[in-house]
């Protein structure tokens, strides 16, 4: 789980990864292949190479929660082309989540699930979505996935005619000390939407973590 805490707050080495030898233990192996998967997605946007490590981590088969994490990130390269069956794969690992009881997968998908929907233009599925599981990890205190929840939720508001709250608290959200930097498509996507949008006006963004919290679930649900 530390080491899928490191994949989402950009602390893995990439080339680390893949310089390493195949790992004896098929779990280990495992492990390495789903971490190389996304790591080749998101920060090299190579979905090419992403696709090949997710066929060497369903061919290890090492224990029967890596398919759901396998179907995850196959969601996730191809969110962008074909968010439809993202959708499909992730309801799957929802599923496979639930069954194991691996509560982070599923709070996971439940955000690429979010991501999915915006795509389909389904915007109230996707806030009803996103609001749910802000609250439940603000209860929870998983600020490492809840930075990722929070920008998707201010790129629906800014696609939801309320740019001008979802450039407040994405600013807001980008001088928390605590929140990690955006990245993979995350970013790109957020630096189309709020290039233009940004203001010298350091005052203006001073929220605490808690107010961006308070201020997305007001704009979610208006």
């Amino acid at each position: 789980a530390l080491r899928l805490y490191e994949l989402y707050e950009e602390q893995l080495s990439l080339d680390d990864l893949s310089s390493a030898p195949a790992a004896e233990d098929p779990r280990n192996e495992a492990e390495r292949q789903l971490l190389l998967s996304p790591r080749h997605l998101y920060q090299r946007r190579d979905a090419d190479a992403a696709l090949g490590h997710l066929r060497t981590l369903r061919s290890v088969q090492a224990h029967s929660h890596f398919e759901a994490w396998a179907n995850y990130a196959e969601a996730e390269i191809c969110q962008s082309d074909d968010p439809s069956r993202a959708l499909s794969l992730l309801e799957i690992a929802g599923g496979q989540a639930a069954t194991i009881g691996h509560s982070l997968l599923s709070g996971v998908i439940r955000v690429s699930q979010a991501t999915a929907l915006m795509k389909l233009d389904r915007p109230d599925q996707s806030a009803r979505l996103l609001s749910g599981l802000i609250r439940e990890w603000h209860l929870g205190g998983n600020w490492q996935h809840q930075w990722t929840a929070l920008r998707n939720a201010v790129e629906l508001l800014a696609n939801s005619d309320q740019l001008p709250l979802a450039a407040k608290l994405h600013a807001a959200s980008d001088r928390s000390p605590a929140s990690p930097d955006a990245f993979g498509e995350q970013a790109h996507r957020l630096r189309e939407l709020f290039g233009a949008h940004q203001s010298n006006d350091v005052q203006a963004y001073e929220l605490s973590d808690n107010d961006i919290v308070d201020g997305t679930l007001i704009g979610l649900t208006q």
